[in-house]
């Protein structure tokens, strides 16, 4: 790299780099410190540690911690910190969603999420609920707007649907081949906003069980139906020997 340095340059052309690395720095330099207010306003609105020398830092219960985006800010223990603004809930345990998402999530929507009645009021207003207009026997479909936040959850949903070990991601895939990858994309994010909601609002932790148990469940569903509709048929099933 050094090599490719040595040349014959120009007073001009030294001029123009050597402004573009003062600026590079000036930028970054910039970014540190808006980091660091960031962290002191995040600091102000998670409180006081109940118990700051305790073996797991304060008793708060944390997931494996994700790999920050480009983006994220560069705050000490960003994980435990988001957890404490958000009631010592971690919300990053939702595959998907890591701490600089869930910070820019709760930008959008906040911590308390009684200012929705249910979860259905929730998607809706994040435009992730299916449109419908009724008037009598006549239905027509609906564009709903989707906000940011709700945006957020769709872009989630994306990076979510390339995972191979997620049960989330065999819910994308198997959508996908029924109803077409972008309403797919669309049902995922909602599932992901119910599940913020219901982190947020009940503390219902998240748990995920994997690819390999999703599909086993999706197999039991649909051996039950298959039985159920061979009995109204007057049928028996068999099983195969494998």
């Amino acid at each position: 790299m050094k090599e490719s340095l040595r040349g014959c340059w120009k007073d001009e052309q030294l001029f123009a780099l050597r402004q573009a690395v003062e600026l590079w720095e000036t930028y970054h330099q910039k970014i540190a410190d808006c980091d660091r207010e960031l962290e002191k306003l995040l600091k102000q609105l998670a409180g006081p540690e109940d118990r700051p020398d305790g073996p797991d830092g304060g008793g708060l219960k944390l997931g494996l911690a994700k790999a920050p985006g480009k983006n994220a800010p560069v705050i000490e223990r960003f994980q435990r910190l988001m957890a404490r603004v958000c009631g010592g809930r971690d919300v990053t345990q939702i595959p998907g969603l890591s701490a600089y998402l869930v910070l820019q999530l709760i930008s959008e929507v906040g911590t308390d999420m009684k200012r929705w009645p249910t979860e259905k009021h929730f998607v809706s207003w994040l435009g992730l609920a299916g449109g419908r207009k009724q008037s009598g026997k006549r239905k027509k479909a609906i564009k709903a707007h989707r906000n940011r936040a709700g945006r957020m959850f769709c872009s989630a949903a994306r990076a979510l649907a390339q995972s191979v070990d997620k049960a989330l991601g065999g819910f994308y895939r198997r959508l996908r081949g029924r109803i077409g990858g972008l309403a797919a994309n669309v049902a995922l994010a909602r599932k992901l906003a119910l599940l913020f909601y219901r982190l947020l609002r009940f503390g219902a932790e998240y748990v995920e069980k994997g690819l390999k148990s999703y599909e086993a469940k999706v197999l039991e569903t649909e051996t039950r139906l298959l039985r159920k509709l061979a009995k109204q048929q007057g049928f028996t099933l068999t099983p195969c020997a494998t």
